[in-house]
């Protein structure tokens, strides 16, 4: 669960693992005021790819594109 209380560094931090804006080279913030790095977004990635949920979806995504453009 992400910890939304990110003001430990001045508003500014991760909400996973509380990394400082300074010590990543990406910060995203949701409209809910909630932060993540882009090192907690590659470890997700990774998370993803190694229990093959990434093949899934792009795979789901992939055939409704070709229902919806009628080749399949």
């Amino acid at each position: 669960m992400a910890n939304k209380n990110n003001n430990r560094n001045g508003g500014d931090c991760c909400s996973f693992c509380g990394a400082g804006r300074s010590e990543v080279e990406i910060m995203f913030q949701g409209a809910d005021g909630a932060s993540i790095c882009n090192k907690c977004i590659e470890n997700g990635y990774k998370i993803l790819l190694d229990n093959d949920v990434a093949a899934k979806s792009f795979a789901r995504i992939h055939c409704a594109n070709l229902i919806n453009a009628g080749i399949l």
